[in-house]
């Protein structure tokens, strides 16, 4: 009986544990709805309408943020790790392109070379955007909790 009633205890503090997690990698991953809105006026519309419609500055704000999406993309990973599903490989691979992009090309390497790569800049554009589902996966699950 008593070994029971550890494993309860083991299991209720996992799933409070497991409750603030997910809280907390929602309030983290959704800090980059900033980012995104920042990169689609700064480098998304711009490069589409070859004008700027909106001068956002460049600034602390702005760039804490854009660091907070490294660990977001860890959190979210290992969330998504740990409760594996069909669904959340999807999203998972969705993260993991988004290491990829980390490494490979920054913002200011778009912001920089935006008319001389030509089509890749789609690609980014899109792998950038990428985090949209994630990020409203994490808000679902937070408000189911």
């Amino acid at each position: 009986m008593t070994k029971m009633n550890r494993r309860e205890q083991i299991s209720e503090l996992y799933e409070s544990y497991n409750k603030v997690l997910l809280r907390f990698t929602t309030i983290l991953i959704s800090t980059q709805i900033i980012h995104l809105i920042w990169l689609t006026y700064v480098a998304t519309i711009p490069y589409f309408l070859f004008q700027e419609i909106w001068h956002l500055p460049e600034n602390f704000i702005f760039a804490a943020i854009d660091y907070l999406e490294i660990p977001a993309l860890i959190l979210t990973s290992l969330f998504y790790i740990v409760n594996l599903s069909k669904k959340n490989i999807l999203l998972l691979g969705a993260i993991f392109i988004q290491f990829i992009h980390i490494a490979w090309i920054t913002d200011t390497f778009i912001l920089e070379n935006a008319h001389d790569i030509g089509l890749a800049i789609y690609i980014v554009i899109l792998i950038d955007y990428s985090e949209i589902p994630v990020i409203i996966d994490f808000i679902k699950k937070s408000l189911k909790i």
